[in-house]
């Protein structure tokens, strides 16, 4: 004998059409909220990792200073075959960038963490181990003037080889060593960043080489081996061959300085977090 349905079990399984598209909009409404929300944890996770780089390129900086009577590291070392940075070598005959051969890689014993996990930009040199920038004013210029120069222009080369003594710094706590860095390479169209060896400060009047990578935020080695994360100003000075500083490559690129709060570009203090040397100064924290 056939049994009789009750109408419950005689409607039909499974969903109509228009049940479907509204369970895709709420699924799609859901991944637009959320998508960025994870985004920004990935950067997070990145922030922390840069950070974590440069912490330990802080110490092996203050290893490097302990082993050599209180100096840091010079900006570039020559001798007869070579040359040497914080983070490369070169040696004759082949001139071959070496990342193992640095200045800081017998204490640093790594070369993964010389570069930002958020670092997409163009590698220089072809070799893409390099996301940090140096404040090479610090520790080639000893003496502030008012008005940064470049060490190779103003007092010859000799300078390039000066071992900056830790008394000479005021504020280490208060000075760059290194950062997040990059360089808009406004030569090419369309224009790109590439990686870059150093930081410039406000009134070196070049292109702006901080890089708030981070949503930002450019992670940054303070001469005291501790980091933070600073904002990074936009809209500075730039040197007289480069695009403006506002210009649509460098503004996404977050492209800038890091300035104390509260102070302008125009100000005699602009440079304040640069300077080995702040007995010249008038800004205080």
């Amino acid at each position: 004998m056939n049994a009789i349905l009750s109408p419950q079990r005689a409607k039909r399984e499974g969903f109509t059409l228009i049940e479907l598209l509204v369970v895709i909009a709420i699924i799609a409404i859901l991944a637009a909220i959320l998508f960025p929300v994870f985004a920004q944890a990935r950067e997070k996770a990145r922030q922390a990792s840069c950070s974590s780089n440069l912490k330990q390129i802080g110490i092996a900086s203050l290893m490097y200073v302990q082993d050599y009577d209180d100096n840091y590291f010079p900006a570039f070392t020559f001798w007869g075959t070579g040359v040497a940075t914080w983070y490369y070598s070169e040696t004759a005959p082949t001139w071959t960038l070496n990342p193992s051969g640095g200045m800081l890689q017998p204490y640093m014993k790594s070369i993964p963490i010389m570069a930002c996990p958020s670092d997409v930009d163009k590698p220089m040199f072809g070799v893409g181990v390099l996301g940090y920038g140096l404040n090479f004013f610090a520790i080639t210029d000893p003496v502030y003037t008012g008005n940064l120069q470049d060490p190779i222009q103003s007092a010859g080369s000799q300078n390039l080889f000066y071992a900056m003594p830790l008394a000479k710094f005021t504020e280490p706590d208060a000075t760059i060593l290194m950062g997040d860095s990059g360089l808009l390479y406004f030569y090419s169209n369309p224009m790109y960043v590439e990686d870059w060896t150093d930081l410039y400060p406000p009134s070196y009047d070049y292109e702006p080489s901080d890089c708030g990578r981070h949503q930002g935020i450019s992670e940054v080695l303070w001469c005291d081996g501790h980091v933070t994360g600073m904002p990074v100003t936009q809209g500075g000075p730039v040197g007289p061959t480069a695009a403006p500083a506002t210009s649509a490559e460098q503004v996404p690129n977050h492209l800038g300085y890091i300035v104390p709060n509260g102070v302008t570009f125009t100000q005699p203090n602009e440079d304040y977090y640069y300077v080995a040397n702040k007995s010249a100064m008038t800004y205080s924290q």
